[in-house]
């Protein structure tokens, strides 16, 4: 099995790291755009039994049309965006019939990787059975414990926990929160959690442009803490 990165940002990195610890028998590409030329991507997309590609939301169209007609058939197509109605959308648009299309979203990143049980959500958009169970055991193998869930249930979900916990993080961050020396217990738990987490501005931002559903929880953020303004005066 061959499998083309697209993409040598921190996630793109941590995939070759995971793979190369837990399935040394596969062989990995990685492109990167800042060192590789063109021939490469089109060599590895050529060449790969699977291709994910790495790369922030905000790049991924661009990406997915540019590959997409390098595609030929029996090729699997795996995103690994934080959102998963909009590259969904996407790769569907571009993609042929001919390729297998598997939508996932690891719910891990480089801070929070520590090589025990994680979890990945995956769906498959289209393609053959084979495939989709031949991406799974690979993900088995790479010690993620697998969690099947459509993109728009995803979203929802999503909006209701990793957005909402980013948005006190970001929060916190924004008005210099941190821990004091008369943290109750439960207080010094949440700083704990922040701290737990990744900080990419531009991840947080992406949520909101590219998940309507985190907009949605936005509003009502804000309208109940207009109520407690409000309310307390």
């Amino acid at each position: 099995m061959r499998i083309g990165i697209i993409g040598n940002g921190q996630f793109g990195q941590l995939l070759v790291r995971i793979m190369h610890e837990k399935c040394p028998e596969v062989e990995i590409i990685l492109y990167s755009r800042r060192t590789d030329s063109l021939e490469k991507l089109d060599k590895v997309i050529k060449t790969s039994d699977i291709i994910i590609p790495a790369v922030p939301i905000n790049q991924f169209k661009d990406v997915i049309k540019y590959i997409a007609p390098l595609l030929s058939s029996g090729k699997t197509i795996v995103d690994v965006c934080s959102v998963k109605e909009y590259p969904v959308r996407i790769m569907k648009e571009y993609i042929s019939s001919g390729a297998t299309i598997i939508a996932t979203h690891p719910l891990f990143g480089p801070k929070s990787w520590a090589d025990a049980e994680e979890k990945i959500v995956v769906h498959k958009i289209q393609g053959d059975e084979s495939s989709f169970l031949s991406i799974k055991k690979l993900f088995i193998s790479m010690g993620l414990s697998i969690i099947e869930m459509s993109p728009h249930e995803h979203d929802e979900l999503q909006a209701r926990s990793q957005f909402f916990a980013q948005t006190v993080r970001s929060l916190a961050q924004s008005l210099h929160l941190e821990k004091t020396q008369i943290d109750t217990p439960s207080a010094a738990l949440i700083f704990q959690s922040l701290e737990s987490m990744g900080n990419s501005h531009d991840l947080f931002l992406d949520m909101i442009r590219y998940n309507s559903s985190c907009r949605e929880i936005l509003k009502k953020m804000k309208n109940e803490l207009e109520i407690l303004l409000s309310s307390s005066i």
